[in-house]
């Protein structure tokens, strides 16, 4: 009888019969792909060389993750709706983006600052307006993430101020506060006040966590707007860990020392076209996590929480149908990868407000992949792919020499402010941008396959200004109505004072008037921009 097993096969054995198969051909011209990231995609990956990867820890899927829609629509009646439809359709979780108004931590309807109002966000700001858009959300079994930029401490103090009015114990819900300021700065390009300032008050939302509401995280570590600027996977893998380390530096000169902090922070990341580089960057992010805690001296590393989010870059308004099958695939590398929490965007994002059927897709995306598919019931999907693996230790060693670029810069926020940054992720938006002219990157229905006859979809008209306009005139009859209004004159900087503030009817932009912030100095934002206006 025959011994049915292979002989083992050398790696240089297999090339050198692979080259004569090519007939004098280069093999790496023939076989080999490189990324934007500057890594080049071999056609066989094995064991070779496996001893030498960064230690890695394996990524638990088993409970599955939670639905996380996002909810950015101008008016809070909307917004409730939304939230309604989104919870009767399967959502875990809610993704609460408050306006531009909110984020920068001014008076809604300001002579100056009125046309901020409704701008990429909800308009709510005080605690009945967070009451109106919540009113029916379970949570203490929905986890909540509260989006306000960098003007987390006023928006915690209303949310807070809402929970306790319907007693609702912020220790036993699951609460994201989302203090992200270099996230904020590079979106909108303003901050409510100096980084000392707002370093003391991530500080006070982080001992708000650790006292009173230890599922919740208090602050944010996002490369969206990065990503949307035209970053490569490794310059967004970098920022994050720049951002990360900026803001344990800021913590620690507050008084918190990163063993504490390390529990109270989320990871925001953005998903985007490739599905293995997708899936190796949230392990490569990490391998980060674990690589900055451990210089820290962090001894007991937690679990690092990430929140995937499938990108805006790659969808198109040409043959937007497509969008679906692209999200996807963004949404299975963020399954595959790990996520904890994952968004995924309607494939009509790009046309303008999306309509109800088009947020059901989205949210069904993710409810067959974990519950047809079973991909929630896997531990660590990827773990053991020889390709998977060793894409994520090249870009987590390729983030990590970006990290150090940062470092020596000053740090993330300071490489920001500067230009550094933007100049380095201009670079990055000119190599993709060039990538999609010249073939390299394919966009199907646009660069190949275009349907010359397409015939766009009707969309739903929704007058954002309207909306913003009614909201500023409901926040001034909220001013006339209550019963207490702050003391202007009354300085304030105790989270518990905010929140007794906020029960009494406080706005959003008094109680950041009440911290006494000082301005900072403004940058220009980072644009934002998608792959098909490259090809346009």
């Amino acid at each position: 009888m025959t011994d049915p097993t292979f002989p083992p096969v050398d790696l240089a054995a297999w090339r050198s019969q692979v080259e004569a198969e090519l007939g004098g051909a280069d093999f790496e011209a023939a076989l080999t792909t490189e990324l934007l990231e500057g890594i080049r995609v071999q056609p066989l990956y094995t064991s070779h060389g496996a001893a030498n990867r960064q230690p890695r820890s394996y990524i638990g899927n088993a409970l599955g993750w939670f639905l996380t829609p996002r909810i950015e629509t101008t008016d809070t009646e909307d917004a409730q709706r939304q939230i309604a439809r989104d919870l009767a359709g399967g959502a875990t979780a809610l993704w609460l983006r408050l306006d531009q108004a909110a984020r920068s931590g001014i008076e809604a309807d300001g002579r100056a600052e009125g046309t901020l109002a409704g701008r990429d966000g909800v308009a709510a700001y005080h605690a009945g307006d967070l009451q109106a858009v919540l009113v029916d959300v379970p949570l203490d079994e929905v986890a909540l993430s509260l989006d306000a930029g960098a003007n987390t401490l006023p928006a915690a103090a209303a949310l807070i101020a809402f929970m306790q009015g319907r007693n609702i114990d912020p220790g036993a819900a699951e609460l994201h506060f989302n203090c992200d300021p270099v996230a904020a700065l590079a979106q909108d390009g303003t901050l409510p006040t100096t980084t000392t300032s707002l370093a003391a008050e991530m500080a006070q939302l982080t001992r708000f966590c650790e006292a009173s509401a230890r599922q919740a995280t208090a602050i944010t570590v996002s490369d969206l707007p990065f990503h949307a600027a035209g970053a490569t996977v490794v310059d967004e893998l970098g920022i994050a860990a720049a951002t990360l380390a900026t803001y344990l530096r800021w913590l620690e000169g507050a008084g918190c020392d990163p063993e504490t902090v390390m529990p109270y922070i989320l990871l925001r990341s953005a998903v985007d076209r490739d599905l293995f580089t997708g899936i190796a960057k949230l392990r490569a992010l990490r391998t980060l996590w674990n690589k900055i805690a451990s210089a820290c001296g962090v001894t007991a590393v937690p679990a690092a929480r990430i929140h995937a989010v499938t990108a805006d870059r790659p969808l198109t308004q040409r043959a937007p149908w497509l969008n679906m099958l692209r999200a996807t695939g963004q949404t299975l590398a963020a399954v595959t990868g790990g996520a904890d929490f994952i968004t995924t965007a309607a494939w009509d994002r790009p046309l303008g407000r999306s309509t109800d059927d088009a947020r059901r897709l989205a949210r069904n995306t993710q409810t067959i992949l974990g519950e047809e598919s079973s991909l929630g019931k896997v531990l660590d999907p990827a773990g053991g792919s020889h390709y998977v693996e060793e894409l994520t230790d090249q870009l987590a060693r390729k983030a990590w020499t970006f990290f150090q670029e940062i470092e020596r810069q000053g740090g993330c926020a300071v490489a920001l402010a500067t230009g550094w940054l933007p100049e380095r992720l201009e670079v990055s938006r000119a190599a993709r941008e060039a990538a999609v002219g010249d073939g390299r990157l394919s966009i199907t229905g646009v660069t190949d396959y275009v349907a010359e006859d397409e015939d766009r979809p009707e969309r739903e008209l929704f007058d954002a200004e309207f909306a913003a306009d009614h909201a500023l005139d409901r926040l001034r009859q909220h001013r006339d109505q209550r019963l207490e209004a702050p003391d202007p004159d009354r300085d304030c900087t105790d989270l518990s004072e905010l929140i007794r503030l906020a029960g009494t009817g406080a706005t959003l932009g008094e109680l950041s008037r009440a911290l006494r912030r000082r301005p900072a100095d403004p940058i220009e934002p980072l644009p934002s921009f998608r792959d098909e206006e490259a090809a346009e």
